[in-house]
């Protein structure tokens, strides 16, 4: 006799109904709100971003000259 090691899955309706679930935030315009409050918002630039690079790569240099 063959062991099956995985169980099947359960057999399901075929006429189920999938609405029968409350799904209220689909679809739901009634809570859109404008947001002009930050329309005038600027991100800041990514110099911060390279000068914290340029840093990491003197600080890795220097590490690696250390630990030959």
């Amino acid at each position: 006799k063959e062991y099956k090691h995985t169980k099947s899955p359960p057999k399901t309706a075929a006429a189920e109904d999938d609405d029968h679930y409350e799904n209220s935030f689909i679809n739901d315009e009634s809570e859109a709100e404008e947001v002009d409050e930050d329309s005038d918002y600027v991100p800041k630039s990514d110099d911060r971003g390279k000068e914290d690079i340029k840093c990491l790569q003197k600080e890795a240099k220097a590490f690696v000259r250390r630990t030959k």
